[in-house]
């Protein structure tokens, strides 16, 4: 059999796509890039993902190198959460970002909270800043849903709702959860009535906001105010599992 870097680009298509995955994948990692470019254009989708996933750690960052970078989000998504982050992470910078550019922003964020932090916290330095905050808000979010999930807590994301909210549902209350990511800032009043307007009109039983920041005086005197009028309302500073007690104890004495 001729070596892959001499056969004819059909036959040598025809023999990745029946050889394992592992010895595909390293067969694919170590062709020429004039052979490389036409075999991958001439593979069917599913063949190049399944070979892709199935090949070695290193091989996988070869070929995620290599790859047109407007294909590599299809081939983020057929893979786990985990190995699309590994992928990611063996990418340059600038290619990473040329990637994410074209995926939504739900999925960025995912791959960026898997990734460890000396590859993600390059790839957010060399972000637009307002993208940049916009994705920590969305891991923010994340993290915040799964303090409760770990809590036997159902949240959910309203339909059509805006970022950061969560609807918490137990002994028939709900509790509008707001997860506020801020930088540069404490959480004012003005943010905790942007809360209480989300929870009137997802017609909430009462508001639990959760942020990053430092509470603000006039955001404190905003909800002992809340509290005297009868209005459920909670605002917790969270930034890791060291706080999760706290978090929990603040929904449920709102929800009772």
């Amino acid at each position: 059999m001729l070596p892959g870097w001499m056969m004819p680009i059909e036959q040598l298509i025809d023999m990745l796509v029946t050889t394992p995955s592992p010895e595909a994948g390293r067969i694919l990692a170590v062709l020429p890039p004039e052979r490389f470019r036409p075999v991958v254009d001439g593979m069917k989708p599913d063949d190049l993902q399944r070979i892709i996933a199935g090949a070695k750690p290193a091989d996988q960052a070869e070929i995620m190198v290599m790859l047109p970078w407007e294909a590599v989000p299809d081939i983020l998504r057929s893979v786990s959460q985990d190995t699309a982050a590994r992928m990611v992470s063996a990418l340059p910078v600038k290619r990473a970002l040329k990637v994410f550019s074209i995926m939504h922003a739900t999925e960025v964020a995912m791959l960026l909270e898997a990734m460890p932090p000396d590859r993600r916290d390059p790839l957010l330095r060399e972000m637009d800043p307002q993208h940049a905050a916009g994705f920590m808000a969305l891991m923010y979010e994340r993290r915040v849903a799964r303090v409760f999930s770990r809590g036997s807590i159902h949240v959910t994301t309203p339909e059509n709702g805006p970022d950061g909210v969560l609807m918490a549902e137990a002994f028939g209350r709900t509790i509008l959860i707001s997860a506020r990511y801020l930088t540069g800032r404490d959480f004012t009043a003005e943010d905790l009535r942007h809360a209480e307007d989300l929870a009137r009109r997802w017609r909430a039983d009462g508001v639990l906001a959760v942020t990053n920041a430092r509470l603000s005086r006039d955001a404190a005197e905003a909800t002992q105010e809340a509290h005297r009028q009868g209005w459920p309302v909670d605002v917790v500073s969270w930034t890791d599992s060291g706080h999760d007690g706290m978090l929990l104890r603040a929904l449920v004495a709102l929800i009772r």
